[in-house]
């Protein structure tokens, strides 16, 4: 809480940055799964934070697909915060999470057959904003363009 000597400053709540890291990493497994299996976050294994972002800070979300197989999918990656005055990033968390297949679920729950998770309005989004542009690594330094 604020007081006298240490005034309020506002900053970006970390379960934010957690739900922008499970946005990123959620359209990565789906792409790599070429959108046709409903992904939905199973898990956060770690996420650790070095510092928070203030407001007028850019943060840049990385993820990088760990495992991906007919059940789910793991990631781990990073979030970085960009200085709009000198173009200085440092980083501000790392994040693991665990994402699953729900129609391969163990359950056996039945889920509608149209795709809630990657509708046509997501879809559009993901095309215009170039996502199919991005470069992805099959190696730590063998960049792949798609």
């Amino acid at each position: 809480p604020a007081t006298e000597r240490r005034p309020r400053v506002p900053v970006l709540p970390h379960s934010l940055v957690i739900e922008g890291m499970a946005q990123t990493a959620g359209v990565l497994v789906g792409y790599t799964g070429d959108f046709k299996e409903k992904v939905v976050l199973a898990k956060i294994g770690k996420a650790i934070f070095h510092r928070t972002v203030r407001p007028g800070f850019a943060i840049r979300f990385t993820a990088t697909l760990e495992r991906f197989d007919v059940s789910g999918a793991a990631t781990r990656g990073h979030v970085d915060w960009i200085d709009p005055a000198t173009g200085d990033t440092e980083r501000m968390a790392e994040i693991t999470l665990m994402f699953s297949h729900i129609d391969r679920n163990r359950s056996n729950l039945q889920f509608p057959e149209h795709n809630f998770v990657f509708t046509g309005q997501l879809m559009e989004m993901i095309q215009v904003s170039g996502v199919t542009d991005a470069r992805v690594y099959d190696a730590p330094q063998n960049p792949v363009t798609l």
